[in-house]
């Protein structure tokens, strides 16, 4: 009974528009860039996602909270998020050793080119070509990402 109440109860959440809680399977958190890249995978800009708070008398600017698919606990272990990563794992952007980054590029890349290279359609396809020929050890220098490179790092 108790478990039927607390199902209802979070479907009664997931119908109002004032309640931030995501569906099954996914998870609420902060964006803070979305990538434009082409149908052959180059990257064409850089978004910024921030929303402006106020914060006491200040307007500061904070990642946009969005629903993406559901994040995974990160440890030790490097484990990739589904498309929604931050800037080490998505482009191998850090100014930290390259096997650091590199190890986590490389588990994002495996992780989504598995996953979108059984899908049928132009989105995934790009992406997949995308993180096959993005070159992590020249993305400081790319220059979508030249504006944003102190946040990114």
């Amino acid at each position: 009974m108790i478990l039927q109440a607390l199902y209802r109860y979070y479907n009664i959440l997931l119908e109002d528009p004032e309640v931030e809680i995501a569906p099954f399977g996914y998870s609420v958190t902060g964006i803070s860039f979305a990538l434009n890249i082409s149908a052959d995978g180059e990257l064409l800009d850089v978004f910024p996602q921030f929303e402006q708070v106020q914060r006491r008398k200040k307007t500061v600017d904070v990642p946009r909270r969005m629903i993406v698919p559901e994040q995974v606990k990160r440890t030790s272990k490097p484990i990739p998020n589904f498309l929604c990563d931050n800037a080490v794992f998505v482009l191998g952007l850090s100014d930290r050793k390259p096997a650091y980054w590199r190890k986590r590029f490389e588990a994002f890349r495996e992780h989504n080119i598995a996953l979108l290279s059984q899908a049928d359609c132009d989105a995934a396809r790009a992406v997949v070509a995308f993180l096959e020929k993005w070159d992590p050890a020249s993305s400081q220098q790319h220059p979508a990402l030249a504006p944003y490179k102190d946040i990114l790092l």
